[in-house]
């Protein structure tokens, strides 16, 4: 079972513990609220909701599992600004050093674009969340050999035309199913597939192939 954080002014994350911990921490952030949960935290529903812990744990990931509160709306604010912030909430465990992969689904992408800049993102998982930033990301991955990207889509979408764009941007990457297993040696997985929107975070085998390392 997750654990529940609260943070005076950010509001509550989610904390899972790997059975063994390799030292890196993988974050997911929820998408906006788009029927404007009456909830005080959106987050709340979202982990209640989603088997997120269940795909987390069925990946058998070896990194600690943070899941904070993000911005509902366009008309709300960024909740966690630096990763600083996010990693220093649990001072009994040392996370300031840990390489970090974000997974973010729909408008969890505008908050990763505030942690672009930190070199301890190294992972970035988009769940048909890329509605913008395209240059943001391209800038990031070809930063450092290290960065790896995983884009997936769905048919149709806006992020689909999106996702198509930046792909051929990148000179690399590695078109898959929703069958198939990411590839770790390739950094760039494009996913796009006939799924809905919320397919990406209620599917829980669909979703634990991005917790996978």
């Amino acid at each position: 079972m997750l654990t529940r954080l609260v943070d005076e002014h950010r509001g509550p994350m989610f904390v899972g513990l790997p059975t063994e911990w390799d030292g890196s921490v993988q974050v997911f952030l929820h998408g906006w609220d788009l029927k404007r949960y009456k909830g005080h935290w959106y987050v709340e529903r979202v982990v209640e909701e989603f088997p997120i812990e269940d795909a987390w744990r069925m990946s058998s990931s070896p990194s600690v599992l943070l899941v904070p509160a993000t911005r509902k709306g366009r008309g709300d604010t960024v909740k966690w600004r630096t990763l600083d912030d996010l990693l220093l909430v649990m001072p009994e465990m040392t996370l300031k050093n840990a390489d970090v992969h974000v997974i973010a689904h729909s408008g969890g992408y505008y908050n990763t674009l505030n942690w672009l800049d930190d070199e301890r993102v190294k992972h970035v998982s988009l769940l048909d969340a890329l509605y913008g930033g395209i240059n943001d990301f391209r800038e990031w991955f070809n930063r450092s050999k290290e960065h790896r990207l995983d884009l997936a889509c769905s048919h149709g979408s806006k992020t689909h035309t999106n996702c198509s764009k930046l792909v051929k941007t990148l000179g690399q990457y590695n078109t898959i199913n929703i069958f198939d297993r990411l590839n770790p040696a390739c950094r760039v997985n494009y996913i796009p597939v006939k799924v809905s929107h919320m397919s990406w975070v209620i599917d829980e085998d669909l979703l634990s192939k991005f917790f996978a390392r």
